[in-house]
């Protein structure tokens, strides 16, 4: 069976922008529709409908424009995801947090290299992981004091944290401030009341959808269902 997540229809999203983290809140209302908020306040959102081109790209519809967005490099460790849109391309920076220690791949901690509170340089091995029969070395991105959090033996999954690291000179380490207030996104705190305008049977084509979006599984909120029952 599928992981349970796969079922999800709320994910959380870190991008960093600019030397800016914006901390976001996908949420899928219906096939196409997604409702988009700070991860700490849902009160204000944006709403968007996203279909997939035939040629992998994207059209957005947010705040009454639409947008053709096209993904040119996936985030992994080392670079940022790379997005197109309208021409222009975006680039967001990797989230670099060496003083977080944790592992881009499932496995089990077999070794802790280091007792706790023990230094280590930049590039030194604190522990070692067994992936498919196969040990691999954990180092560290910078110099510090290595603060365990797991036990050897523990099972992990890709991106849990291993241990703390208490940075020798935090100073050389770029931060970023995270963004706080309202995005200036067209349509931002805006909800769509319509039903399809004031014929009768586009408002109940429309709550027949939200309805059934509902009983799929996507989440609705508690104004759309209730007009939709109305």
């Amino acid at each position: 069976l599928p992981p349970m997540s796969l079922l999800s229809m709320v994910r959380d999203v870190e991008l960093i922008l600019s030397g800016v983290k914006y901390k976001l809140r996908c949420t899928r209302n219906s096939r196409h529709s997604f409702s988009i908020s700070l991860m700490d306040d849902n009160s204000s959102f944006v709403q968007t409908n996203v279909r997939v081109l035939s040629d992998g790209g994207y059209l957005i519809d947010i705040g009454g424009k639409s947008h053709v967005a096209y993904l040119t490099n996936k985030a992994d460790a080392a670079t940022g995801m790379r997005i197109n849109i309208g021409g222009a391309n975006i680039v967001f920076s990797p989230d670099y947090d060496p003083s977080s220690l944790r592992t881009d791949v499932a496995g089990k901690l077999v070794k802790k290299l280091v007792p706790d509170g023990a230094h280590v340089e930049k590039g030194e091995a604190y522990g070692e992981i067994e992936v498919m029969k196969m040990f691999m070395p954990l180092k560290v991105d910078e110099a510090g004091e290595v603060n365990w959090c797991v036990n050897e033996g523990a099972a992990l999954a890709a991106g849990d944290l291993l241990a703390n690291l208490e940075l020798e000179n935090p100073d050389n380490v770029a931060k970023v401030s995270v963004f706080e207030g309202d995005l200036q996104v067209d349509g931002w705190g805006v909800a769509s009341t319509s039903n399809g305008g004031d014929l009768p049977h586009l408002q109940l084509r429309r709550a027949i959808d939200n309805l059934k979006g509902g009983m799929a599984g996507y989440v609705l909120d508690e104004e759309v269902l209730a007009r939709s029952l109305d």
